[in-house]
């Protein structure tokens, strides 16, 4: 379970910070070209959960469930995985076990 809370501030700031005639020429058009700045603040929070079970000497089977909550992203995941350990011998599953991890986990489909 985690959880957060930030606050953000933004200055005004011009349309072309880097180019003065073209900021110039975007105020001759709007006198309002400037981005407006703001302030906000957001709580956010978070669960996972992870299970895993030993199928064999060798092989495991387990599953993660993520859930992330805040006002403008919320993505959740779940995954099923199967893993092989390459030890000789019998070890114990690590304790949180060791999920693989995404390597993406923000698509647009």
């Amino acid at each position: 379970v985690s959880g957060a809370y930030s606050i953000s501030k933004t200055s005004d700031a011009n349309y072309y910070p880097n180019d003065p005639l073209l900021q110039q020429n975007a105020v001759t058009l709007d006198p309002g070209a400037i981005y407006l700045g703001a302030t906000s603040n957001a709580f956010t929070y978070g669960i996972t959960s992870i299970i895993e079970k030993r199928i064999t000497d060798h092989w495991s089977i387990g599953a993660r469930a993520q859930l992330q909550r805040s006002p403008f992203y919320n993505p959740s995941n779940i995954g099923l995985y199967l893993k092989y350990d390459f030890n000789e011998h019998w070890s114990p599953i690590d304790t949180p076990p060791k999920v693989p991890y995404l390597l993406n986990d923000y698509n647009d489909f």
